[in-house]
């Protein structure tokens, strides 16, 4: 069976009006996917689209199991906001056959009679939540939007104010996160999502956590792309390595757009002492710090800040990495890697002649020695032979 439409005879409980609706069994209806926020896409019918009872003459309406179950204080609060359900229905047949009209409709009113209960906001919201799914389905993605935000506006205030929630804390955290990662709400969806997947309530729980972590690893991506400087910025922050000097500018603007670029977090490892490596980073914003271990003991020997660079030394000799680089707060870092670079300096190899003096000079400096050039003369043929060698350059 794959979603049949049942008839079924039902009694008003507000007006005593007995009239025909038709429903679907949603565990006969065939789920082909679902999305992250819980919409799921059925082969053929959309039990969502008959979930609300709705009388064709008071036009009261509720989930089936709250329609045949409305206490009669609620039914006189119903009773007398007849005539304003009235103007939202206007025209509307609900003796008529179901279609999308009508179902938006009747979720529209429905969540107007819940209104008049007390405690209702997680339900109000996971009725905005499928005429959000419902618009979803049939590409009207402003109107989904709309309905979004108003299901958020409701998961917030039943997660704030009201007891016995029907849905877990694990899940209130994920669907209030998802629904502001889908409006673009990228903070408040970080927020949310870190609660969830953090969160240790419940063995059960173990699939929203995983999902939880995957949706907030997509926001960290995102942001990370939104922080990320322009073209000319790269380009401006290139002009200002010593050892890439010898590049014209065309070469620089070539080399920017290849960049690659990272947000590390605090405490976050970036390169360890001994690795294998061969890229090269720019710190454009936050700290870290350089440790040197020996004999079992590590050193803190500088700390690097904007428009700093490490890791020069294994991008053109592919040297193990000489130093533990790890950050000290949020940092964000541009990464230039030898497959990048090897295609400009393998258009002008001599420029490794150049980039090898600055390279043994700028270390002399830091050692804070006083040695004449000549005295390098050794290093820097040295390095001059690990480049040509790393990149295979001819002579």
């Amino acid at each position: 069976m794959n979603g049949e439409i049942y008839l079924e005879n039902v009694t008003c409980p507000v007006c005593k009006n007995k009239f025909e609706t038709e429903y679907v069994k949603p565990e006969d209806c065939k789920v082909i996917s679902q999305d992250t926020d819980f919409m799921k896409t059925y082969e053929k019918i959309n039990p969502e689209s008959y979930a609300i009872y709705i009388c064709p003459q008071c036009f009261y309406a509720a989930l089936k199991e709250d329609f045949l179950n409305t206490p009669w204080v609620i039914c006189e609060k119903i009773l007398e906001k007849r005539k304003e359900r009235e103007e939202l229905v206007k025209n509307a047949d609900f003796n008529k056959k179901k279609n999308l009209y009508l179902a938006l409709l009747s979720y529209q009113i429905a969540v107007e009679c819940y209104k008049l209960r007390k405690n209702t906001s997680e339900k109000i919201a996971d009725l905005m939540m499928k005429v959000a799914w419902l618009a979803r389905d049939m590409n009207a993605f402003q109107l989904e939007r709309e309905f979004l935000k108003n299901a958020l506006i409701y998961y917030l205030k039943a997660f704030e104010n009201e007891s016995n929630l029907k849905a877990d804390q694990i899940t209130f955290l994920y669907i209030i996160g998802e629904i502001n990662r889908r409006l673009g709400n990228y903070e408040e969806a970080k927020k949310y999502l870190s609660w969830a997947f953090s969160n240790k309530i419940g063995e059960e729980n173990k699939t929203i956590r995983t999902l939880a972590h995957a949706q907030y690893a997509i926001i960290k991506e995102i942001l990370e792309k939104k922080r990320r400087p322009d073209l000319e910025t790269q380009l401006n922050i290139l002009k200002k390595i010593d050892f890439l000097l010898p590049l014209s500018e065309g070469e620089l603007r070539e080399l920017s757009k290849n960049l690659d670029w990272k947000v590390y977090s605090k405490d976050k490892t970036i390169i360890k002492q001994d690795e294998e490596g061969d890229s090269f980073y720019i710190i454009n914003g936050g700290e870290v710090n350089v440790n040197i271990t020996k004999s079992g003991k590590s050193k803190v020997i500088a700390t690097l800040k904007n428009n700093d660079y490490f890791g020069e030394m294994s991008l053109l000799t592919g040297k193990r990495r000489n130093a533990t680089v790890k950050t000290t707060k949020e940092t964000e870092v541009f990464i230039l890697k030898k497959e990048k670079f090897a295609s400009i300096l393998l258009k002008n190899p001599s420029m490794a002649n150049e980039m090898s003096r600055i390279l043994v000079e700028r270390k002399e400096k830091l050692k804070e020695e006083t040695k004449e050039l000549e005295d390098n003369s050794w290093k820097i043929l040295s390095i001059l032979l690990e480049i040509k060698n790393f990149f295979s350059l001819e002579d």
